[in-house]
């Protein structure tokens, strides 16, 4: 009897503390969005809140010409998320001029995300959504999330040449 007590007060503690170890996340997007990462087994890291208030979460995605890591910021007023592909290629200061008109022409030919060629000399690609917080938001950020991916992987044997 006293083996089983112990067994049962065992349970219990665990029972109560899986809820413990649980994420708590600050914006009721972010939650949604994992929830539906969860959902669908993807893999991503919560990085926390930054000094500007952003909610953060990190997802690595193999592409057909590179991997990449896609970051999300959750803004307060749970209305949008930025995502980023930071260091798509790093280049030559020396050819800025060349890297800057690939630029521009990915960015007429990508409309839906926006190419920059940064003062560190590497590429970035951003993309802001719009959300709502409801049901459907997991769905649409994680649309959002692989056309940013395909159209980074598209981009991506343009600049190549040009990568250090």
């Amino acid at each position: 009897m006293k083996r089983m007590l112990c067994v049962c007060m065992l349970v219990l503690a665990l029972c109560l503390a899986v809820p413990a170890m649980a994420e708590d996340y600050t914006y009721e997007t972010t939650a949604l969005f994992v929830e539906a990462l969860d959902a669908e087994d993807m893999v991503y890291t919560y990085e926390g809140m930054d000094s500007n208030d952003y909610e953060r979460l990190e997802m690595p995605y193999g592409a057909d010409n590179l991997d990449v890591d896609v970051k999300l910021f959750f803004h307060e007023s749970e209305e949008r998320c930025g995502l980023r592909v930071w260091d798509v290629i790093e280049y030559d200061e020396a050819m800025k001029p060349v890297i800057l008109n690939l630029v521009n022409e990915l960015n007429g030919e990508y409309i839906l995300a926006k190419w920059t060629a940064d003062d560190d000399n590497t590429v970035t690609v951003a993309m802001d959504v719009i959300l709502r917080p409801d049901d459907s938001m997991g769905d649409i950020l994680l649309e959002a999330v692989a056309r940013m991916v395909d159209i980074v992987d598209a981009g991506y044997p343009t600049l190549e040449p040009y990568a250090k």
